[in-house]
């Protein structure tokens, strides 16, 4: 069983690096790095990760928005790709934007202040208008831009 779930995750990850190569150089994409904190553990697509320290890189702010996130012990990592990618109209800081149920924590989407831009995931329940009105709360979670 563990064998079929790494080469699951395999597939997975060698399926989201193809995308992000194939889409780079028609999207003249950016790659973006920043890092966050987490206070208590939280639902990020199918990932779930503990409170702590993370940075990514969205390697592909443009067409295909894959997210590698990894806390800064080498613990935990994941890979998230965004269900829509918007044009931010604010000037509202880098976030991550949380809906919170009761104790469970889940990302809604990711703000990049410096890129212009709001990558969403939805939330477990489902995405759109009505997942974020049944949320009893939202959390921002401030992102600082970190250079490579």
């Amino acid at each position: 069983m563990r064998k079929i779930q790494n080469l699951t995750t395999a597939k997975v990850f060698a399926a989201a690096l193809a995308a992000t190569f194939l889409f780079a150089g028609a999207a003249s994409a950016q790659t973006a790095y920043g890092r966050f904190r987490l206070p208590q553990p939280v639902q990020w697509g199918k990932a779930l990760l503990p409170a702590g320290e993370y940075e990514f890189t969205v390697s592909s702010t443009s067409m295909t928005g894959v997210i590698a996130v990894h806390s800064r012990d080498q613990k935990t990592s994941a890979f998230v790709i965004p269900v829509e990618i918007a044009r931010l109209g604010t000037k509202a800081p880098s976030a991550l934007i949380i809906d919170i149920r009761g104790n469970q924590w889940t990302v809604r989407s990711l703000r990049l202040a410096e890129r212009h831009l709001v990558l969403n995931f939805g939330s477990a329940e489902g995405h759109g208008r009505k997942a974020i009105e049944e949320a009893k709360a939202t959390q921002e979670v401030p992102v600082l831009a970190a250079k490579k």
